[in-house]
C-alpha cells in the first residue's frame, strides 16, 4: 500500500504554484511542468500563414491522444502511423502558440484525405501556453468537431519516473533498434519521490478532464510493452477511428536497461526510499 501521507505531499508538491523559469526549478520539475518561450520570429510567421488554413472544412476522420511524459506515446505514434490512411502528427502544442485551437484547426486541414491526429499533455495546455487553456475545455471543443478521443496512461509510476530521469541525463528520448545500452547511473532518490508524486498528480488530473468523454483508454504496460500486443492495441485504435485493419510495424524499441541492476548504482537506497513511500512494489526484481 502506498503510504497515503507521503505521497500526499509528494503530490503537493505538482500543484504549488509554477515558478518563473530560470528560477530554481529542478530537473524533473522542468521535465514535467516546463515552460517554453514563444517560438522565433519565423514560427510565428509559420503560424500566421496557417491560420486561414482553419477556415477550411474538415476533412477525414480526426483523434487526439492524451498522455503524459514517458507513456508511449511516441511508440503509439509509430505504430498507428504505419496506417496508410492516418496521419499521426507531432506533440504540436508542446510551445507557446497564439491561437491554439486555430493552430489544430490548421494542421488538420493539411491532410484532408486521411485521417489525422495528435498527442497533447496537460502541461502543453497548462504551462506552455502564455495564456492557459482549460483541458477540460478544450478537449469538449474537440469532441464537439469529431475528434476520437485515446487516453494513454502508464501505470507505473516508478517506472515512468525512471524513464523521464534516464532520457533527460542521457538526452535520449526515443531509440532505434540497434542504439547502445544506457550507462549506469546514481539515482536522486529525492527527485525521484518527487518524479513519482508528479505522475500521480497527472493521473488524478487527465481523468477529472476525461470525466464523462468517450474515450478509448490504453496502457502502457499491458497495451504496449509487450511487442506481441502491438497489433492487436492498433486494431482496437484502428476500430475507434472506424478505419480498415492493417498490418503494423514500427522500428522504435524500449530505452530502459533489461535490469534495473544493470542501471541503477546506488539500487539500495532506491529500495528503501520506495519502500517508504509504498512503491517499492513497482520496482522490478524488488525482492532480489
Amino acid at each position: 500500500m502506498t503510504d497515503p501521507g507521503v505521497m500526499a505531499r509528494a503530490k503537493e508538491l505538482a500543484r504549488r504554484p509554477r515558478a518563473q523559469p530560470g528560477a530554481g526549478r529542478g530537473p524533473i520539475a522542468e521535465e514535467w511542468h516546463g515552460n517554453r518561450p514563444r517560438g522565433r520570429l519565423q514560427e510565428l510567421r509559420s503560424e500566421a500563414l496557417m491560420v486561414p488554413r482553419s477556415l477550411r472544412p474538415a476533412g477525414g476522420p480526426a483523434f487526439v491522444v492524451l498522455t503524459s511524459g514517458r507513456s508511449g506515446s511516441e511508440l503509439l505514434r509509430s505504430l498507428v502511423g504505419a496506417h496508410p490512411a492516418v496521419y499521426h502528427d507531432v506533440e504540436i502544442l508542446d510551445r507557446d502558440v497564439l491561437f491554439p485551437r486555430l493552430w489544430v484547426a490548421s494542421r488538420r486541414a493539411r491532410h484532408q484525405d486521411r485521417a489525422w491526429g495528435f498527442k497533447v499533455k496537460l502541461q502543453d495546455l497548462t504551462r506552455f501556453q502564455q495564456r492557459p487553456v482549460d483541458p477540460a475545455r478544450f478537449l469538449a471543443w474537440l469532441v464537439d468537431r469529431d475528434y476520437a478521443v485515446i487516453h494513454l496512461r502508464r501505470e507505473n509510476v516508478v517506472l515512468q519516473a525512471l524513464s523521464v530521469m534516464r532520457a533527460r541525463a542521457t538526452g535520449e528520448y526515443h531509440r532505434g533498434a540497434d542504439a547502445a545500452v544506457d550507462p549506469r547511473r546514481v539515482i536522486d532518490c529525492a527527485e525521484l519521490v518527487r518524479a513519482c508524486g508528479y505522475q500521480m498528480d497527472f493521473m488524478d488530473r487527465e481523468l477529472e478532464v476525461l470525466a464523462g468523454i468517450d474515450h478509448l483508454g490504453l496502457t502502457y504496460e499491458t497495451d504496449l510493452d509487450d511487442p506481441t500486443q502491438h497489433q492487436a492495441t492498433c486494431d482496437r485504435v484502428f476500430d475507434h477511428l472506424r478505419l480498415a485493419r492493417v498490418p503494423v510495424t514500427t522500428d522504435l524499441t524500449r530505452t530502459r536497461p533489461r535490469s534495473v541492476a544493470d542501471e541503477i548504482v546506488n539500487l539500495d537506497e532506491v529500495r528503501q526510499t520506495l519502500a517508504g513511500i509504498g512503491l517499492l512494489h513497482q520496482l522490478p526484481e524488488a525482492s532480489s
